[in-house]
């Protein structure tokens, strides 16, 4: 009987010359082979040649390994869709030490795979959201999962990003917990919209509140004193009635154009300059050191060539608080304003500090952490008081500093108030 050859003819030579290879070292080797009608599947062959009764044999051990093959096309063509995906994708141990890099998180986070291989995945993580880490690995651990997870994670030179992660177990045959896979999309300029859509949203909800609220309110104080005054009797009654009505469209006036300066900050539509800061503190003291009807003194001693980048609405920062200072203090005199200014560093950076301080009546301490809201809401619609506080914290943001109130002698509120600004020094 002639020998029957499995081999399909595609196959021949190569296993022919496997087979010889076999006679005197011995051979293992993955071939195809066909059955009787005709299908083909895949085959290890572990092949050895031996001499028996001087005549030499091959052995050869033929196992299917069809699954095997098929798993591992599998998982090649799995590995090419993670390799291209632009998800960054990374596989690590379920302590977190990064085993699988692909090609989608070396855009992301900038990193090359040898550079991170071995790594804690903590080095992603921003300090403010290491609990975060735990968390994950305790769900993962549980049998959990994480889906659609916004957050916020590091790239190589230290920048943040916004991403949504999702994670999951890699688990074994017994269904052991083998690793984590961990997938993270870049939503940077998701949220940088959402974001501008909330700011947008909170704008409109802005003006309708002082259309609605403030500026009908100002019309009605107006109104009540206007026809209060056609009723008096005589001429020094009727002045003494205009005042209110005058007062208030004053206000009105004041919240519209704040209104239009913040605005302006919002479109930066305003240019950055050097402003030599003590010239307009010197301008603002000359400015309301003479008001009419009220003893205001304004205490001021300028340092030299106090320098910062700001736009011309630096002015309005220290305005509203010598104003706000004298608003608020009726009853007052002398109603005391000190200013001073100091050179001051924080973190290798140089700052001026400015404190505006005055004898008012202060600033509660249920209230100091709120006087720079936009409103001061209680049961009632947004009366617009602190419209002015709010510009001050935002302007004062927007040129990179801080603003904060705190009392005049510590401890004791009803002595008054010392506003505190830090804005950065232009450097020398």
């Amino acid at each position: 009987m002639n020998a029957i050859d499995l081999r399909i003819p595609s196959e021949r030579s190569f296993a022919i010359k496997q087979l010889n290879e076999a006679y005197t070292k011995g051979n293992k080797f993955e071939t195809v082979h066909q059955r009787k009608n005709g299908s083909t599947f895949s085959v290890e062959v572990s092949a050895r040649g031996v001499a028996v009764d001087n005549a030499k044999m091959l052995i050869a051990i033929v196992r299917d390994i069809t699954k095997r093959t098929e798993y591992e096309k599998n998982l090649a063509r799995i590995a090419a869709i993670v390799e291209s995906s632009d998800d960054a994708i990374i596989g690590m141990t379920p302590d977190g030490i990064i085993t699988d890099w692909n090609h989608g998180a070396e855009k992301l986070y900038d990193y090359m795979a040898k550079e991170v291989f071995g790594r804690s995945i903590a080095i992603l993580i921003p300090k403010d959201r290491e609990g975060e880490l735990s968390h994950i690995f305790e769900t993962i651990k549980n049998g959990g999962y994480i889906e659609h997870f916004d957050t916020v994670r590091l790239k190589k030179d230290g920048t943040t990003m916004f991403v949504s992660l999702t994670a999951s177990p890699i688990k074994g045959p017994g269904g052991e917990l083998l690793g984590v896979s961990w997938t993270a999309r870049d939503i940077t300029g998701r949220k940088k919209i959402e974001e501008e859509l909330a700011e947008a949203k909170e704008n409109v909800e802005l003006y309708l509140d002082l259309m609605s609220h403030d500026i009908n309110n100002f019309n009605q104080t107006v109104l009540g004193y206007l026809e209060l005054a056609l009723e008096s009797k005589t001429l020094d009654e009727a002045k003494e009635l205009m005042k209110k009505p005058l007062e208030a469209l004053e206000n009105g006036s004041r919240l519209i154009e704040n209104v239009s300066k913040l605005k302006q900050i919002k479109t930066r539509s305003l240019k950055y300059q050097t402003i030599e800061l003590c010239e307009v503190l010197k301008s603002l003291r000359e400015q309301y050191s003479s008001i009419s009807g009220r003893d205001v003194v304004i205490n001021f001693k300028p340092i030299g060539g106090c320098y910062i980048i700001a736009n011309d609405l630096i002015r309005d920062v220290f305005s509203n608080l010598i104003s706000n200072a004298i608003k608020h203090s009726n009853g007052v005199r002398p109603l005391i304003i000190n200013i001073s200014i100091e050179p001051t560093e924080e973190n290798g950076r140089q700052y001026y500090k400015i404190m505006v301080e005055d004898n008012g009546p202060g600033v509660p301490d249920e209230l100091k952490g709120r006087i720079f809201s936009k409103f001061q809401r209680g049961k009632t619609k947004a009366s617009g008081r602190g419209l002015g506080l709010y510009l001050v914290y935002t302007l004062v943001k927007d040129f990179h500093g801080k603003v904060w109130v705190e009392d005049r002698v510590p401890g004791d509120h009803t002595t008054g108030a010392r506003f505190v600004v830090i804005l950065p020094a232009v450097e020398k």
